[in-house]
């Protein structure tokens, strides 16, 4: 009964661009609703989402934002090139690989900045490809610095500059709950494995298991 009587009927509220039309379903605890945005579009969406502020509209608001200046105008704009590592110096994931919200294959997504530089610097990158920097540095977005590689590649990497993890220092024993959580929000939110997986410092197929709660699923 607590549990009920904590949901919330948001049909009707508005919420920056969205106005919820009815609820829609329930998943992982988690109340999903029908709105439609202003522009026209529906979609369907989290409640706390709407609520938080941090779902405003069906994508046509960052697509307005960003039309105000070309998207590499104002990716370029945030690096510094003034050494041999260009240096990212915008909103940064925790472990330092710059992020940037960019239109890429007809949908907003919030890409890796190494990757879009690699990518906008003339160089095919499938979503799979894991992108290494030579430079060991992950805010550097220089593509000279970058080469697509395998997992393999990337491990042997790390040995050879004695990053290499042992013991508890594994990156599946020092995963939290807390950057498990996280995982499975970002996958959720549509963003690839390999993104997720280079921002943890674990392998795409780590990122698949605890999203499809093959593994850590007890939380």
């Amino acid at each position: 009964m607590s549990g009920a009587s904590q949901w919330q009927d948001l049909s009707g509220n508005t919420y920056g661009r969205l106005t919820v039309i009815s609820f829609s379903h329930k998943k992982a605890r988690k109340s999903y609703f029908n709105c439609e945005c202003e522009c026209g579009n529906k979609i369907v969406t989290r409640g706390d989402m709407l609520k938080s502020g941090n779902t405003k509209s069906c994508g046509c608001y960052h697509l307005d934002q960003i039309t105000k200046g070309t998207e590499q105008d104002r990716f370029w704009a945030h690096v510094d090139k003034s050494g041999e590592c260009w240096e990212w110096q915008a909103s940064k994931s925790p472990s330092g690989y710059g992020q940037f919200a960019a239109i890429v294959g007809g949908r907003l997504r919030n890409m890796r900045a190494h990757r879009l530089a690699y990518i906008w610097s003339g160089n095919d990158l499938q979503d799979d490809d894991l992108l290494c920097h030579t430079c060991d540095n992950p805010s550097c977005v220089n593509p000279d610095h970058l080469f697509v590689g395998t997992h393999q590649d990337n491990m042997a990497d790390k040995v050879a500059k004695e990053r290499q993890a042992k013991g508890e220092d594994i990156a599946v024993s020092i995963l939290t709950e807390a950057q498990v959580h996280e995982i499975r929000r970002r996958f959720a939110s549509g963003e690839s494995g390999p993104t997720i997986a280079d921002d943890f410092g674990v392998t795409k197929q780590c990122v698949y298991s605890i999203a499809k709660r093959k593994t850590w699923r007890h939380i």
